[in-house]
């Protein structure tokens, strides 16, 4: 997955000052591609999709405030980590 952060990293100015909803409006772009990708109609396959949405999540987290320990306590207390 490093090269999921790598992608991130490049791209972690792009939505910077954005709002959320241009982040969500992102995602939504990227997970059209991502149908596009599956049914052969895109130029870049699914796992390069995959990628751009997961470097989006991680950029939106960070921007977000992202803290591992808080996140990390918010998923075992809903049951999502051990």
């Amino acid at each position: 997955m490093q090269i999921v952060g790598q992608l991130a990293h490049y791209h972690k100015d792009t939505w910077k000052n954005e709002s959320d909803h241009k982040w969500l409006d992102g995602l939504f772009s990227e997970f059209d591609q991502l149908g596009m990708s599956i049914e052969g109609i895109h130029e870049h396959d699914l796992n390069h999709e995959l990628a751009q949405i997961a470097s989006i999540a991680i950029n939106w987290m960070v921007r977000n405030g992202y803290d591992a320990k808080d996140l990390r306590q918010s998923l075992v207390k809903s049951g999502h980590l051990i």
